[in-house]
């Protein structure tokens, strides 16, 4: 689950410093989550450097849509190999195709809590700033297991992986470095905490394989129109 050398020679990989960021597009606006009826949250990253630091509580930039303001930004990235072209189903759903990318700024001691990403899709993570820390289930019923995280979202960390633990499933835990990339399989729960530096900033993106029920759904749907 963890890959190293992937992002040898990204220019992100020099770029991405959120002081410099700041500098090149600190007064574009990013998705910071979504307020108590549901209207996007938007903020710059100059006005996120300027929050408190101890406010660990508000969201994070996870924002889907950043080429449309910081189209620069796609420059400084690659797909790795294994998820690129015809390995990425989603390439076929033209513009059906869901949310499939986010740009990430999150604080030290932000987290995001236990969940089984979207539409049967795996997933990776590439880490520019900051450490962050994963726990990733195994467990031998995914089904079972999706819908167990589901119903225990006010569950703490510890004692959902205590609970797996007694039924016999599968844990890792994986600390991720500047560099690092993170592979997320499909189906498989996870969780992330933002580590060490007050900013963390990365680029995550879902893959539509073969066992994505959702993807050849939409596919099918598309063909018989």
């Amino acid at each position: 689950m963890l890959r190293r050398g992937l992002t040898e020679g990204w220019r992100g990989r020099k770029r991405w410093r959120l002081r410099e960021l700041v500098e090149e597009v600190g007064d574009r606006l990013f998705l910071q989550g979504h307020d108590e009826e549901g209207a996007p949250a938007l903020t710059t990253l100059r006005d996120f450097m300027r929050e408190s630091p101890d406010r660990v509580g508000e969201a994070q930039i996870f924002d889907p849509a950043f080429e449309e303001d910081c189209p620069e930004l796609l420059l400084d990235f690659d797909v790795p190999p294994d998820f690129a072209g015809r390995n990425d189903l989603f390439h076929l759903l033209g513009p059906q195709r869901p949310d499939f990318r986010w740009f990430l700024v999150g604080r030290a001691g932000q987290q995001t809590p236990w969940h089984v990403d979207p539409l049967g899709t795996s997933a990776w993570h590439a880490l520019m700033e900051g450490e962050k820390r994963w726990r990733v289930l195994e467990p031998k019923d995914l089904h079972a297991w999706q819908e167990r995280v589901f119903e225990a979202k006010e569950m703490s960390s510890r004692r959902l992986v205590d609970e797996a633990k007694q039924q016999g499933h599968g844990w890792i835990e994986i600390l991720q470095r500047p560099g690092d990339v993170v592979v997320i399989p499909s189906s498989y729960p996870h969780e992330g905490w933002c580590l060490l530096l007050l900013y963390l900033l990365s680029v995550t993106r879902l893959r539509a394989g073969a066992q994505s029920q959702t993807c050849k759904t939409l596919l099918l749907s598309r063909r018989t129109l």
